[in-house]
């Protein structure tokens, strides 16, 4: 299989990401000229979706910005994400100090702006995420969270022009070997719904075998499989 899930604790060649208790490879024959790989197991030919091998680490979801950061700094984050869609106005008067004296965490503004989501005031929320995207244009999660809006609201073209039109993971961030599996996840079924939406159902189906390998019982995962067997729905 062109798939391999490293065990936790199996040590891997690999930079201090590879820390996470899981490790996945992807392994892939390229074709530079054309932009395209093959999947070693002959599942597809895909256009503009990997660069070169890579791998793909699973447990906590690093977060830029953190590392050196205070413990309690971590603690109250992680109580905004549990508390941001029952309690949306009090995070936000938490979030407010907190962005005063960590200016450099991008977290706090998708957490702000995901308050105001959650009270049904998306045009405040989103100028949240596009503050963050312009503050932070190389944080994927500011990113993805824009694509996002972009596919509820039926604006596709907004999302090539997002990612400078690299749909593609490794030509968006060519220093990076190491993605963790939520980013890939996440970027490919966004590109995937985006292609299906724009009737480029051969890569649409490319991005979704992609997704069978990484996290196939995402939500994005299955709505692209549900697509791609009822496109008429």
């Amino acid at each position: 299989d062109s798939v391999q899930w490293i065990e936790p604790g199996r040590k891997v060649n690999a930079d201090s990401n590879s820390a996470h208790p899981g490790v996945l490879y992807m392994k892939n024959t390229f074709n530079s000229s054309a932009n395209r790989f093959q999947f070693n197991d002959k599942l597809s030919t895909q256009r503009n979706l990997i660069l070169n091998d890579f791998r793909i680490v699973t447990g906590p979801r690093p977060e830029p910005g953190l590392r050196g950061s205070p413990e309690l700094i971590r603690l109250k984050i992680k109580l905004l994400r549990q508390k941001v869609l029952s309690h949306p106005e009090q995070c936000r008067l938490i979030l407010s100090p907190l962005m005063k004296d960590y200016p450099h965490l991008p977290v706090f503004y998708l957490l702000m702006a995901e308050s105001y989501h959650n009270e049904g005031k998306r045009s405040a929320g989103n100028r949240w995420v596009t503050k963050c995207c312009k503050k932070f244009p190389d944080y994927i999660w500011s990113k993805l969270k824009y694509a996002e809006d972009c596919l509820e609201e039926k604006k596709y073209k907004g999302i090539p022009k997002l990612f400078n039109n690299r749909l593609n993971i490794r030509l968006l961030y060519p220093y990076r070997s190491i993605f963790h599996v939520d980013e890939v996840t996440e970027f490919y079924g966004i590109i995937g719904l985006y292609y299906f939406y724009t009737k480029n159902r051969k890569a649409a189906e490319d991005c979704y075998r992609l997704l069978t390998k990484v996290n196939p019982t995402h939500s994005y995962s299955m709505q692209l499989k549900l697509l791609l067997a009822f496109p008429d729905l």
